[in-house]
């Protein structure tokens, strides 16, 4: 490792330290607080529907494993937790990114637009 000026030999950089990594870092909100919300207005690719959290946050968490920005989103009138991947700029985005969970994860989606 590198010393850096004014860096404590004793505290490795989150580069060379996984466990310093948080999911924020990673461009994603924590998993533990992700809750069911009501999503932003866009296009999004819906992935799964479940009636407890649990399964729901683990297909969150392998989407996003594998590079996706996903959320858990909560409908009015429904009871189910939905994960959705997104939001995406236009329909044609939300298509690829289909193609691409199909592809990567072997999983059908399909795309949905949240007014």
């Amino acid at each position: 490792m590198v010393e850096r000026p004014g860096r404590a030999a004793s505290q490795p950089s989150p580069i060379t330290n996984p466990a310093a990594l948080s999911p924020s870092s990673l461009g994603h909100p924590p998993l533990a607080a992700t809750e069911p919300a009501r999503p932003a207005p866009g296009w999004y690719v819906q992935v799964g529907a479940f009636g407890t959290l649990r399964p729901a946050r683990q297909l969150l968490e392998r989407v996003r494993s594998r590079g996706f920005s996903g959320r858990l989103a909560v409908l009015p009138d429904s009871a189910l937790q939905h994960v959705w991947i997104g939001p995406l700029p236009d329909r044609a985005a939300a298509m690829a990114v289909t193609a691409r969970l199909r592809q990567d994860l072997r999983l059908s989606g399909f795309p949905r637009h949240w007014p």
